[in-house]
């Protein structure tokens, strides 16, 4: 009974090797098509009168559909091959398509600019702001923006005194961690290679998180901090059985941070933040009235297309809103 049962097992093992050895020389579609897309480049450049917008179009598709394959983890993919544009987005939940963004002049309530990206883009685009002020001429002094403004790259690039120069005006968000002193009581030195802490201890570089290349941690020996009399208030989760000391995070652009915070507290700030509902009030009505929520084609271009018919219905309805008000004020 046992010689048999080693029998049938060597069989099995066999048949399973002769299977193997089948597989083994067949390439996988994967790897064809890669094959397939290489081919197709070196034809087009032997053969440029061949090349076709649609053909090209259409070897950047299949190129890109392949490296997502064989790279799962890959950022940017592509959700559908019907609407290869379409992507998938966080605004306060997870969403797939576009995102708009619109500029909304203050003085006479119309839309200024629209633009429609993927859902992954970057919202605040310096680009929508470049080209407002190229199409009418004007200089944007300072600019509303709601929460996702308050961001470091943004401030900087908005802000820069050489570039944009504009006075960004967003909701500060606090982003301490660690309760006691706040990151700015700490000295720099060396170039920001360690940190001087309020009481003279110097502390040690541990690195940046993982994709925040922006921000440094520090740490402080623990020996340091449980005997340090400013202990309540520097570090006071702290406790004697504690196998860690205090942590700082310095990030890159703090000024930018402060500044933003130190100008939420102006009157200037309250006055232009209390015009902001306006420009809610706008996406609003893309969204709600005028079936900007949803896309009626497929592709980036024409999303576009629809939100620029949006705004000019929008502002058209504005301007006879005004013109009516004026009317009326004229008869009286």
């Amino acid at each position: 009974m046992l010689t048999e049962h080693r029998e049938h097992l060597y069989a099995i093992s066999q048949s399973d090797q002769a299977i193997l050895d089948r597989l083994l020389p067949v390439k996988s579609p994967l790897l064809a098509a890669l094959e397939e897309i290489d081919w197709l480049d070196e034809y087009l450049i032997n053969h440029p009168a061949n090349r076709d917008a649609n053909i090209i179009a259409m070897r950047d598709l299949a190129a890109k559909i392949l490296g997502e394959q064989q790279d799962p983890t890959k950022n940017d993919r592509m959700l559908s091959i019907v609407d290869p544009d379409a992507r998938r987005g966080l605004h306060n939940q997870y969403y797939e398509g576009y995102s708009m963004s619109i500029l909304v002049d203050a003085d006479s309530s119309l839309c200024t600019s629209i633009d429609v990206l993927p859902a992954n883009a970057d919202e605040v685009r310096n680009e929508l702001i470049k080209r407002e002020e190229a199409v009418h001429k004007n200089d944007i002094k300072t600019l509303s923006i709601d929460g996702i403004g308050f961001h470091g790259p943004t401030l900087r690039e908005l802000e820069k005194p050489q570039g944009l120069n504009i006075d960004v005006i967003t909701p500060p968000r606090d982003f301490t961690a660690t309760p006691g002193f706040d990151s700015n009581k700490f000295e720099s030195i060396n170039d920001g290679e360690r940190l001087h802490c309020p009481e003279g201890h110097l502390s040690q570089t541990t690195g940046s998180p993982k994709g925040k290349l922006n921000i440094l941690l520090y740490a402080f020996p623990t020996s340091h901090c449980r005997n340090c009399p400013r202990r309540s208030q520097c570090h006071p989760t702290l406790t004697d059985s504690s196998r860690k000391g205090r942590k700082v995070r310095i990030n890159e652009f703090m000024p930018e941070f402060v500044k933003a915070r130190e100008k939420s507290q102006t009157e200037h700030y309250a006055l232009i933040r209390r015009e902001h509902p306006m420009v809610e009030r706008k996406f609003n009505e893309i969204a709600n009235h005028y079936g900007g929520r949803r896309s009626r084609y497929w592709g980036l271009d024409k999303y576009k297309i629809q939100g620029l018919m949006i705004g000019f219905v929008m502002n058209l309805k504005t301007l006879l809103t005004k013109f009516r008000a004026q009317m009326q004020l004229s008869t009286v």
